[in-house]
């Protein structure tokens, strides 16, 4: 089983002042740009077992002087957790006085458990350095957890999944192996469409996109999930296509933690894919009223109550087409502007703004746009809560101090305005550029 590498992102600075990022990618994706790479064993941890770590050189692969059989590697500010009598692969930055720095941030990966990566670096050192898309592909897992499921939870791969690679017309092919890992050596650096086909399963994006630098190798996961589906159409309560509108879909029982929601396009059509097999219930607003639909709830094929609703009924791999059927009456919204500003009058551009119902749970969030401004629309006879979250700066997300300011809107027809003011102490544009998140807006799950 492949282990998680920490890629070390080094900034420089005088007195080992250093700021260290740590963030999983694999060690042949950092090959091009590390300072020092090798194989070792820890002889000696440091006083307290903290560093400085001394090494004993077992394979040297980047960065060493020829013959160099032992090494110090000092510990960057946040912490390595190197231990004595283990052999590591150990990716090095350099300090302004030339000695190696390494840090871990949450631990550090034991040699023997990256021997994909060493196979590559040590070929690479050979001068074997033909780029190489790879990644693990994992079943009914989204690929940001595929990681964490197969090396923490010792959850098993997915074998036997066929990985396409295009690039200029040319297509380059790998299989995942029993751990769920999969390779695939290219000619070139670049940007490669990368496809990946496993009988009656679907992969998560239909295409991936790898970027490989030469030399090196790049890294993505694919999560494959059985190809079952639902489809259908909603339909106004005139009988005409209903666009825009959330439709939900919930395991029975009830759960919701597999709630699924699929915006209806232009004809009124929905889809929902990536389902697991069992019942279904099937509608619109169907744990309640929501200013995201302005409906009354209904269910699936069409009527008020939940007791009366068709149960869908899943098993793939397979399309389980439903009758077309009718939202109930579309209620009453408003709009709420609000209008964030510095106590100077000066627009906040990067803030993220909450609409909280008042009695319920239903949250709204939005950012401000280049005015200061974000809009709601809400249900007419709801009351809600307005406030501002956070700041969002170029390199950071701050909370807004001393206190967040909430001010109430009452149900009622016609447009609201809140005008908020942000304590002067939040503003730090002089440290880092406010960031404009308001192209966003259309992303974020009311």
């Amino acid at each position: 089983m492949r282990a998680a590498i920490l890629l070390l992102l080094v900034s420089i600075a005088p007195g080992f002042a250093q700021n260290c990022d740590c963030s999983y990618a694999p060690a042949c994706e950092a090959i091009n740009d590390i300072p020092a790479l090798f194989l070792g064993h820890v002889l000696n941890a440091g006083p307290s077992g903290d560093g400085p770590f001394h090494f004993a050189i077992d394979e040297p692969i980047k960065g060493l002087a020829a013959g160099t059989r032992e090494v110090d590697v000092y510990p960057m500010p946040c912490g390595a957790a190197y231990k004595r009598g283990e052999r590591y692969l150990v990716l090095a930055g350099r300090g302004r006085d030339g000695v190696l720095i390494s840090s871990d941030c949450k631990g550090i990966v034991a040699a023997w458990s990256t021997e994909a990566d060493i196979e590559f670096l040590r070929g690479w050192a050979r001068g074997k350095r033909v780029p190489q898309l790879q990644g693990r592909v994992a079943a009914d897992i989204d690929e940001s957890s595929i990681v964490y499921s197969i090396q923490v939870e010792h959850k098993p791969g997915l074998s036997g999944v066929r990985i396409t690679a295009t690039k200029d017309g040319k297509t380059f092919q790998g299989v995942s192996d029993s751990t769920g890992f999969f390779r695939v050596p290219v000619p070139e650096p670049g940007v490669y469409a990368v496809t990946a086909s496993y009988p009656d399963r679907v992969s998560s994006e239909p295409e991936y996109e790898f970027e490989v630098e030469s030399g090196s190798c790049v890294e993505h996961d694919i999560g494959m999930w059985t190809d079952t589906r639902v489809t259908g159409r909603l339909l106004d309560p005139a009988g005409k296509p209903a666009p825009g509108v959330p439709v939900e879909l919930a395991l029975l029982p009830p759960d919701s933690r597999f709630l699924f929601t699929a915006i209806t396009d232009a004809s009124g059509a929905f889809e929902f894919g990536k389902l697991d097999n069992g019942d279904y219930l099937l509608g619109v607003n169907i744990n309640g009223t929501k200013s995201a639909a302005p409906y009354e709830p209904c269910f699936y094929p069409g009527v008020a109550r939940r007791e009366d609703a068709v149960v869908v009924h899943v098993e793939g791999p397979g399309v389980s087409r439903v009758q077309d059927f009718r939202v109930s009456r579309r209620l009453s919204t408003r709009l709420i502007l609000v209008k964030v500003v510095w106590p100077d009058g000066r627009p906040v551009t990067n803030a993220s703004v909450v609409c909280n119902r008042l009695g319920a749970y239903e949250r709204i969030s939005r950012y401000t746009d280049p005015k200061g401004e974000a809009t709601f629309e809400v249900l007419s006879d709801r009351g809600f809560e307005i406030q501002v979250e956070s700041l969002n700066w170029a390199h950071s997300s701050t909370g807004v101090k001393p206190s967040r300011p909430k001010f109430q809107v009452q149900a009622g027809t016609g447009l609201a305005d809140v005008r908020i003011v942000i304590d002067r102490v939040n503003d730090i544009s002089d440290r880092q550029a406010p960031l404009d998140m308001s192209g966003h807006n259309n992303e974020k799950t009311p």
